[in-house]
């Protein structure tokens, strides 16, 4: 289990909605996102050419990858383009002591 917030509100504070982070935990590069949904965490490279997630745009509960513009749907990873592979999703689950994803 990865810690992402001691709270909801911490999460709600420090990830303004629709704001993308990327981080690097377990060895592994990752992005996180709050939209009206909820937040969202996924592997941070593109399925189809490995661009950083990070540095693309949020669109409603869409991730819009940077080179390519294609679209990941961040409830279900699936390339909305039907062009390439699907994108890499973790579970965000909010426990007594904080927000985590497992991997």
């Amino acid at each position: 289990m990865i810690k992402l917030f001691n709270t909801k509100e911490e999460a709600e504070k420090q990830l303004p909605l629709f704001s993308l982070r990327k981080f690097k935990a377990e060895g592994s590069d990752f992005s996180m996102v709050r939209t009206n949904s909820g937040i969202h965490v996924f592997g941070d490279s593109c399925p189809h050419e490995g661009c950083s997630l990070a540095l693309g745009d949020v669109v409603g509960d869409s991730i819009v990858c940077p080179w390519h513009q294609f679209h990941f749907d961040l409830k279900s990873g699936k390339c909305t383009d039907n062009i390439c592979g699907d994108l890499k999703l973790y579970d965000v689950l909010e426990k007594e002591d904080g927000l985590f994803i497992s991997y």
